[in-house]
């Protein structure tokens, strides 16, 4: 080969690795947490957050398939206050969850969780106002919002969870894990134990 030919082919393979390294960054740049790829919020989406919560500092966007609707879980921040919200791709906010003080959760379901924590100690408190349900493909707008109170539990070498709602009524059962461990079970007998 020429001397010519010879200097275009290692300016060829110069740029390949420079263009391949730079593509390799970008992705890298695209990549969120655990080296998945960052979802994109939709402009109607990022829109009605933007509306409903003017101050607040977009922190993670995540993307869950509901019953047959892409719903986008975004975490807000403003200085100490988080707020978590639920939204269609359309702009609909399904819901708002905010971490709240048990002194603040309504007397009925503050008595039911804390008889839940009978024993243990009520780590944390979610009140989370539910506005619209994603059933079918479709989301429904509900014409009163749901509140439900969803506390997290530690008693023991176990963590649970129970939700309830305002009146005191349980929404989600006491559900107990071991620490470390993601295998759940419910407060009281099993099916086959009855």
């Amino acid at each position: 080969m020429t001397r010519t030919r010879w200097m275009m082919l290692g300016v060829a393979v110069l740029a390949a690795f420079a263009l391949t390294a730079m593509v390799g960054w970008a992705m890298d740049d695209e990549k969120g947490e655990g080296g998945k790829a960052k979802v994109e919020l939709p402009p109607a989406a990022a829109e009605a957050v933007a509306k409903a919560f003017p101050n607040m500092k977009i922190e993670k966007v995540k993307a869950e398939e509901e019953n047959g609707v892409t719903l986008f879980e975004v975490e807000l921040e403003e200085g100490e206050t988080e707020v978590e919200v639920e939204v269609s791709a359309d702009g609909v906010i399904v819901s708002v969850e905010t971490e709240i003080a048990l002194k603040d959760v309504p007397e009925a379901a503050a008595k039911v969780i804390l008889a839940a924590a009978e024993g243990g100690k009520v780590e944390e408190v979610k009140k989370e106002e539910i506005r619209a349900e994603a059933k079918d493909g479709k989301i429904t707008q509900l014409g009163a919002a749901k509140v439900v109170y969803e506390a997290e539990i530690e008693k023991g070498n176990q963590e649970g969870k129970i939700a309830v709602d305002a009146g005191g009524a349980i929404v989600e059962p006491l559900k107990w894990k071991d620490k470390g461990n993601e295998e759940e079970h419910k407060e009281g007998k099993d099916e086959d134990e009855k």
